[in-house]
């Protein structure tokens, strides 16, 4: 069965029908019956001191660790500036329930029904399928890479940071689910993948392997041929590299780091990326080299790969190269882009 997993009080508000809408960052092409599962994930503080919030499940247990309801997934809204205003204005309850930004997603949840007896079971990250006996992700390995190896992130250019990361993470895990594959492995090398980016953007994934290589605590849950292993895809994962990925680990990270989450996205990942690493440009070159940069990665003839089947990525791709085709149009795209970030 089809598994979603929400850090509480998430879920059980669903669970209690006073959230129907899931908000999230990324799209998804799945519709049909889809199981709520209560994250062991502690509660973020900012939620806590949020008292309207929090209220809402005022007296009511919560149910971390377990799936407890089940509901039909009938849509996935991509979220325009009217729509945030509009479920803030009308369904203000809801709109407290979840993260309402303009170029988000609104999950549409129907036929909410509680389950009678809960399934105690161990999340994972994007929609998951659950079978009795199931091998779960390691909760301790997900605790320490979130606490300790997340917050790095902000040392990167926004093209490069947080939110690009669990992206990859989640691509790279719907992926797997294909292979034959450990996807603690294949979650460690996706959230390590670009650790070293600031230090040097050229030779970031050598160094992001090193960095992942001399982390004395993750030793503790690997053994040193899955380090190795480890290791040996974090470098692979570039899409300029001239050799194909070593191992199957290589290959899904790599493809799930080819990331077109739609057009507009790219163009600021790009531009915040040309920002950061081509000062000495002027404002019209750098907006050009956006363009050229994209066609140069993901036009026709681009050097950017996939080496597993992905079909997320082919339409994206296929949006992306529509949009490349009139080099003035593009321009324009990119400057109003560009004026919704300042």
């Amino acid at each position: 069965m089809k598994v979603l997993s929400l850090t509480e009080p998430c879920a059980t508000l669903i669970k209690e029908k006073k959230k129907k809408v899931e908000t999230r960052s990324w799209k998804t092409s799945y519709r049909g019956e889809l199981y709520i599962h209560a994250s062991l994930t502690k509660i973020p503080k900012s939620w806590k001191e949020n008292i309207e919030f929090m209220s809402l499940v005022e007296n009511i247990p919560l149910n971390f660790g377990n799936i407890i309801c089940k509901c039909n997934l009938v849509d996935c809204i991509y979220m325009t500036k009217e729509y945030v205003e509009e479920m803030k204005t009308k369904n203000y309850q809801e709109y407290i329930c979840g993260e309402y930004k303009e170029g988000r997603y609104a999950w549409i949840l129907e036929n909410i029904q509680p389950l009678k007896q809960p399934i105690k079971a161990k999340g994972h990250l994007s929609i998951w399928n659950y079978e009795e006996g199931d091998v779960p992700m390691n909760n301790e390995l997900i605790r320490y890479i979130e606490n300790e190896i997340f917050p790095l992130y902000n040392r990167n250019e926004e093209g490069h940071g947080i939110k690009h990361i669990k992206t990859v993470i989640r691509k790279s895990l719907e992926l797997a689910k294909s292979y034959n594959v450990d996807i603690n492995m294949v979650y460690t090398i996706a959230a390590y993948h670009d650790i070293g980016h600031y230090i040097d953007r050229k030779t970031h994934e050598i160094i992001s392997a090193q960095i992942f290589m001399e982390d004395q605590n993750i030793k503790a849950y690997f053994t040193e041929k899955q380090r190795i292993t480890i290791k040996q895809a974090i470098e692979d994962h570039r899409a300029s590299n001239t050799h194909e990925p070593r191992t199957i680990y290589g290959k899904i990270v790599s493809t799930a780091d080819r990331t077109i989450i739609d057009v507009d996205n790219t163009i600021k990942r790009s531009y915040s990326y040309t920002k950061k690493n081509y000062v000495g440009l002027s404002e019209e070159e750098q907006i050009d080299r956006v363009y050229k940069y994209l066609t140069e990665k993901y036009g026709y003839d681009g050097y950017a790969k996939i080496y597993l089947e992905d079909k997320e990525f082919d339409e994206a791709l296929q949006k992306l190269r529509q949009a490349l085709s009139n080099k003035e149009e593009f321009i324009e795209r990119v400057k109003n882009v560009i004026s919704k970030m300042n």
